[in-house]
């Protein structure tokens, strides 16, 4: 299967109710808590606060020989996340 298909396939169905495993599990783990850290927050608001997040764990983890492993397969993850899911899901907490 291409990674094209394997895209597509992923963006067809759901998961836990959200677009794909990825948008669910970030949520989850950093914007499932009402804040008002996060009201009225854009959907590239929401990306830069996870990657600023996970650019500073990276360094603290993995500073010298892992940092860009583990930011590389961090990117990719977030490259599937619906950003403007995550931005919507906390206007309702508003």
């Amino acid at each position: 299967m291409k990674t094209e298909d394997i895209k597509k396939e992923n963006y067809s169905s759901t998961y836990n109710g959200w677009r794909n495993y990825a948008t669910w599990r970030v949520h989850l783990e950093m914007f499932d808590e009402p804040s008002e850290l996060f009201e009225g927050c854009t959907p590239q608001d929401c990306k830069e606060y996870c990657e600023g997040y996970i650019d500073g764990l990276a360094d603290s983890i993995a500073p010298n020989s892992g940092y860009n492993l583990l930011m590389g397969w961090a990117g990719a993850f977030c490259d599937d996340v619906d950003w403007k899911e995550i931005a919507d899901s906390q206007q309702s907490y508003t």
